[in-house]
């Protein structure tokens, strides 16, 4: 558990995320209406002013516990050496609990990222490298602060994100909402003489478009400037293709290359978050509370006054069932970069802090075998790859496929077929989304992929009938 001091001050956090705007707006009873614009601007205005306050308070708490940890290993390695092994295991807690509160901060800031984006989860991957976050004491916070503090100050309506203090923002410096126009821009913040020299010479390119003037512009300059030129070009074609992507649902997937389109239409999950705030409620009585979900997924939520007498009788539960998936715990998804935060659940906000307090835990566990009998029933087949089969398609690929009992799962339907990914799972887990509303979420996707490549197999036609004529 977490020192009272540091308990208040992520409850503070989460008040001016979710509730400073709120209180700080004339006519707050007309707040859903928004018939008046200017109401609709002072409110916006007010919760991104509640924004930039946690904005800074999340960044100076990062600091705080990078420069600690950062003593703590230094401890750590002279306890090693001494050959202390009591010093060395009370400073391993050490380090993991502060690393525990690094997490903590990181998906407070990520719960400004999700309401930015419209809680949109395909924007926030696309945002996502798949590469571990800087420390924060590595990163040039000094000049991201200065360039925030210019953007808010000339228009609040702008919202400015520092990219580093959140769990996943790969991309970019800084994210900039821009409530005018509602969309989403990246910032890549560059310093020095030669950043300054390679910017200028971009920007006559870009209006004269003369690859000549391009080419004396450079040609002269040494291995390091042109290995630093091209980097920058790189980091622009990925803001550029990102951004595209997000703003207009059709560009390239960083990761794989390939060309992809996201649909307008929304396909509407069923969630059973509001089940597991009754879970919650009803533990405050008995201290613990039991659900099967769909009939397939089972879960538990226990009030830790007797917690690992309940997590075993939740171990014998699944055991009892022959059921061999993994148990999962819904706090772990604070260590999952770009899933769905914690704070962003419809819970009581003493609640949201006892889960991250390890005062209340939630378990789950999916009986995956009769999930999938279950997609039968809609007509989807499945068939779980060999070992060998699997081993060839993760090794071969940047985004691996889910692996139950080290063997990956592939569905069909209607002919069209795919792989089964963690994504999927990190939606059961940890965005709670009921399990049969996934299985109609793969035929929504499988649908969809047969009608880009419907699609994309008419163009292909009309291009080569282009060239016949």
């Amino acid at each position: 558990m977490f020192d009272e001091k540091f308990i208040k001050e992520i409850k503070h956090i989460l008040y001016l995320i979710f509730q400073y705007g709120i209180d700080r707006v004339r006519n707050a009873d007309k707040l859903l209406k928004f018939y008046d614009i200017d109401l609709y601007n002072e409110f916006v205005e007010k919760v991104h002013t509640g924004f930039m306050i946690a904005q800074k308070d999340i960044l100076l708490g990062l600091e705080k516990e990078s420069i600690y940890k950062k003593k703590l290993k230094n401890r750590l390695s002279e306890a090693n050496n001494s050959k202390n092994k009591d010093l060395s295991k009370e400073l391993r807690k050490k380090i993991s609990e502060t690393e525990d509160k690094e997490f903590i901060y990181r998906k407070l800031a990520d719960s400004i990222a999700w309401q930015l984006v419209q809680l949109d989860g395909t924007s926030i991957r696309r945002l996502y490298r798949n590469v571990n976050q800087i420390d924060i004491k590595s990163a040039n916070i000094t000049h991201d602060i200065k360039t925030v503090d210019e953007i808010f100050d000339a228009n609040k309506l702008h919202f400015p994100l520092i990219s580093d203090i959140t769990s996943f923002m790969q991309v970019g410096d800084l994210l900039i909402c821009d409530r005018e126009k509602n969309r989403i821009g990246i910032i890549e913040l560059k310093e020095g003489l030669v950043n300054q020299k390679i910017e200028k010479i971009i920007d006559d390119f870009s209006k004269t478009q003369c690859e000549y003037m391009l080419y004396l512009a450079t040609k002269d300059e040494n291995e390091k400037f042109h290995k630093q030129f091209d980097r920058y070009i790189k980091q622009q074609r990925i803001i550029y293709e990102t951004i595209n992507t997000i703003n207009t649902g059709k560009g390239v997937d960083n990761a794989t290359g390939m060309n992809i389109s996201i649909p307008n239409d929304v396909f509407e999950v069923e969630s059973f978050d509001q089940e597991i705030n009754k879970m919650l409620m009803e533990t405050n009585k008995k201290n613990y509370s039991i659900r099967v979900i769909d009939d397939c997924l089972l879960v538990g939520v226990y009030n830790n006054i007797r917690l690992l007498g309940m997590v075993k009788a939740f171990i014998e539960w699944v055991r009892g069932l022959k059921i061999e998936f993994p148990i999962i715990n819904f706090a772990n998804s604070l260590r999952v970069p770009a899933v769905f935060p914690i704070f962003l659940h419809p819970f009581s906000l003493e609640d949201k802090i006892k889960i991250v307090n390890s005062e209340k835990t939630i378990l789950m566990c999916l009986d995956i075998e009769k999930w999938l009998k279950q997609m039968s029933e809609y007509g989807i087949t499945h068939k779980i790859l060999s070992k060998k089969e699997t081993a060839h398609i993760n090794s071969n690929s940047d985004i691996k496929a889910f692996e139950y009992k080290g063997q990956a799962i592939e569905i069909t339907y209607e002919g069209t077929s795919g792989l089964l990914y963690d994504s999927i799972f990190s939606r059961m887990f940890y965005e709670l989304t009921k399990p049969k509303s996934l299985i109609k979420f793969l035929i929504h996707m499988r649908k969809e992929h047969q009608q880009l490549v419907s699609e994309l197999t008419v163009n292909n036609e009309y291009s080569s009938n282009d060239k016949n004529l």
